[in-house]
Parts: C-alpha cells; sequence; structure tokens
C-alpha cells in the first residue's frame, strides 16, 4: 500500500479502535483511568501519522 493511504489507514484504525473503547467503557468495561490514557495515546499516535502523511516525499 502506498504511504499516503497506509498512514491515514493507520491513522483512522487507531482513532476507530479509541472509539470503540469509549462504547465499551460507557458498559463498564473499561476502566475510566485507561480510557483518558487511551485517548491522549490515540491523539498522539494518529497526529504523528497524518503528519508523516503530509510529508514531502523523500
Amino acid at each position: 500500500m502506498p504511504p499516503l493511504p497506509g498512514l491515514t489507514l493507520l491513522a483512522t484504525g487507531i482513532l476507530g479502535t479509541a472509539l470503540v473503547e469509549s462504547w465499551a467503557a460507557r458498559r463498564g468495561l473499561v476502566p475510566p483511568a485507561y480510557l483518558r490514557l487511551r485517548w491522549i495515546l490515540s491523539l498522539g499516535a494518529a497526529l504523528s501519522l497524518l503528519v508523516g502523511a503530509a510529508a514531502p516525499p523523500a
């Protein structure tokens, strides 16, 4: 897979997983402290992937 769609797909997958875990937290399946950390790390990882996708090719 080319870098741009691949990195975008990875970022989307990371955020999608965080959304599913938020859904699980509303049902009491995930501890709130974990969910806060998960979102912070997921946003950082997704942002890093999207910055890499936006970078000019080497």
